[in-house]
């Protein structure tokens, strides 16, 4: 006699179909995550959501029935769904870190399908005289076609991410606290003590565009995944020996992570992480597409500098820093460069870049960075610190205000004008590059306000017929 727990398991398991699907839509009726960032990825991912609701109710009518179809588009829909969207996500997002979440996942996937193919369970669906060779044949093409369609990408992105600089975790030796060091606040997320005399250079506010770059770049695997428009913020500072310094309050990396179109990617995939896991995958990473097409981006024109290279996590409790450093040999000075990202308690606070000659290390500006304990100063605040300064003769000190007021605001043509003073009023005489340098603000005050009168006035010293556009 057939127990009556057989009878109604037909019954459950398409209440659970139905129960799944109406799961499925109200996530999709209830996410409020913006749309319009990434067309083609919001287009894909939609149609995704409206067809497993459709195949999550297909199944549900087929296995309420009961019928032999149903027991098929269940799993079917199991292993176009669940482990197409698992594997999905290895493509996009890579396996490091995250092992023992596909390990997991997939593990459900064989259990519910090993669940489904049980005797007991198709013998509610099926005719003892119907053979399962068919349906079954089908469901593991699928399966296949699924895998390798992701395997050729996963092997793909390991080829290229081969020469990929590798991370390790290590110590700074140098010194935290350099000897002979300004105290100057700088408007950073970190602070960072450099030794008296550095001088500040130029400030720069550079905008970075995905369609602008995506036609520089020649190579596919470089066309990136992520569009981004966003500004960069950097002060070039150079301290006595030469270094030239360039801080940042967001580091190219930090910004394109922190993009909305990289963060539709990571909600699709419900992939949640601080902004200092983020970068570390992104360091790491050799089989994700999303990190290995978006870093060989970032890598771009310097991929053999770069190649074969260690970069490094220095962790501390509440600061972490992420460096990396290669040599530039085809110029007529061999030099270093040090690239640093600053993370706060697992949250951006900035970075930016060292440059000298190739026997410094940096590492007593690396041992430096500390964290900062008070609200900065704002830009009309570092403004005003600038102008009284350069009035009492401190340049030095005018300068880094200055350089941090513009940092934080570049739109005032006072702002302008003042840091081209301060350019032409450097002990030891003025370079043709600072001269320069000083024509550009005076040109970029001008061009805020063609009318500004002091900025007129110190041009017509100079000797200079500047042209407001």
């Amino acid at each position: 006699m057939e127990k009556p727990t057989r009878k109604i398991i037909p019954p459950l398991m398409g209440m659970t179909a139905l129960g799944l699907g109406l799961y499925f839509l109200a996530r999709l009726y209830l996410d409020d995550f913006p749309r319009n960032i990434n067309v083609y990825w919001d287009y894909f991912w939609l149609n995704w959501q409206v067809m497993l609701v459709a195949s999550c109710w297909i199944s549900a009518y087929g296995l309420l029935r009961p019928r032999l179809w149903g027991w098929f588009f269940a799993q079917l829909t199991l292993v176009v769904f669940y482990f197409g969207y698992v594997y999905l996500k290895m493509v996009f997002l890579g396996v490091r870190g995250m092992g023992w979440f596909y390990l997991f996942h997939f593990a459900i996937f064989a259990a519910a399908i090993a669940f489904l193919q049980h005797p007991s369970i198709y013998s509610r669906f099926i005719d003892e005289t119907v053979k399962l060779k068919r349906p079954r044949r089908h469901l593991k093409n699928v399966g296949l076609t699924i895998l390798f369609v992701g395997l050729v990408p996963m092997v793909t992105g390991f080829v290229v991410a081969l020469n990929f600089p590798k991370m390790k975790t290590s110590p700074v030796a140098g010194m935290r606290t350099p000897l002979n060091a300004t105290p100057f606040l700088l408007p950073m997320g970190y602070r960072i003590l450099l030794p008296e005399g550095t001088r500040m250079v130029d400030v720069f506010h550079v905008r970075m565009d995905s369609e602008t770059f995506r036609t520089q770049r020649r190579n596919i695997l470089k066309q990136g995944l992520i569009h981004y428009d966003f500004i960069l913020r950097a002060m070039a500072l150079q301290t006595p020996d030469g270094t030239r310094v360039f801080l940042q309050d967001r580091t190219f990396v930090q910004s394109l992570l922190g993009s909305l179109s990289a963060a539709s990617y990571f909600h699709h995939l419900n992939y949640k992480a601080t902004e200092l896991e983020l970068v570390r995958k992104w360091h790491e990473e050799r089989m994700g597409l999303l990190f290995v097409m978006e870093r060989g981006l970032e890598l771009d024109f310097q991929f053999h500098l770069r190649s074969n290279k260690k970069a490094r996590h220095i962790p501390g409790d509440q600061l972490d820093l992420l460096t990396e450093s290669y040599v530039v040999e085809k110029e007529e000075k061999r030099r270093r460069v040090q690239l640093f990202h600053v993370y706060r308690q697992g949250l951006t606070a900035g970075g930016g870049m060292f440059t000298g000659p190739v026997r410094n290390s940096f590492n007593d500006l690396l041992g430096s960075i500390s964290i900062t304990g008070t609200r900065h100063p704002t830009a009309e605040e570092y403004f005003r610190k600038g102008a009284d300064a350069l009035l009492a003769n401190r340049v030095a000190e005018a300068g880094l205000a200055l350089g941090s007021a513009l940092f934080l605001f570049d739109a005032d043509p006072r702002y302008h004008t003042l840091f081209a003073h301060y350019q032409l009023s450097w002990p030891g005489g003025v370079t043709q590059e600072t001269f320069d340098r000083a024509v550009l603000h005076l040109q970029q005050a001008l061009n805020l306000d063609p009318d500004f009168e002091p900025a007129w006035q110190l041009a017509e010293s100079l000797g200079l017929r500047v042209r407001a556009d």
